[in-house]
């Protein structure tokens, strides 16, 4: 898991990207949802009837990723890059999807177990607990989808760096 993290600049590198913060903000304005309604079907059924696709997508763009690629291509792409911070494009696409991935597994069973409502109602400590963990399971549903434009955007920057000019080295 380490391996996975250090590909794409650590935990701090996530915890600080933009994709992270701005699930924060979705999930913040989906607070209605969680405070008011405290609707456990909206966000865990959400999650149930997309993140499969999203999961098959994930792996789907894994297996693009490789059987698309020439061995020649995949040397050129394995050098380390100055604009991936000196990690090679293709360790750099393949971290992404991976903790891509890992994410969206983890926000399927994370609303499978919520569902359940694991914690009862003793004292009105239950009730506040089940909607803190709500707000992390909606940041995880906003989060997952969030992840697969750094998933695209990253390909794109990979593709764009193997159709520079043969004169200039792609990396």
């Amino acid at each position: 898991m380490n391996d996975v993290y250090s590909a794409v600049g650590g935990i701090r590198a996530i915890m600080f990207s933009s994709y992270f913060g701005l699930a924060v903000a979705l999930a913040a304005s989906s607070w209605r949802s969680i405070i008011v309604e405290n609707d456990v079907e909206r966000w865990t059924s959400t999650v149930l009837a997309i993140f499969p696709s999203l999961a098959g997508f994930s792996i789907a763009a894994f297996a693009l990723l490789f059987a698309l690629l020439d061995e020649h291509t995949k040397r050129i792409l394995s050098k380390p890059s100055d604009r991936f911070n000196g990690k090679s494009p293709l360790i750099m696409v393949v971290g992404i999807l991976t903790h891509a991935l890992i994410i969206q597994i983890i926000t399927i069973l994370y609303a499978l177990v919520y569902q359940e409502r694991p914690l009862p109602d003793f004292w009105g400590v239950g009730e506040t607990t089940n909607r803190a963990l709500a707000f992390l399971g909606v940041w995880l549903l906003f989060y997952g989808i969030l992840l697969m434009i750094a998933v695209v955007l990253t390909i794109f920057k990979m593709v764009e760096l193997l159709n520079k000019p043969r004169s200039h080295p792609p990396m």
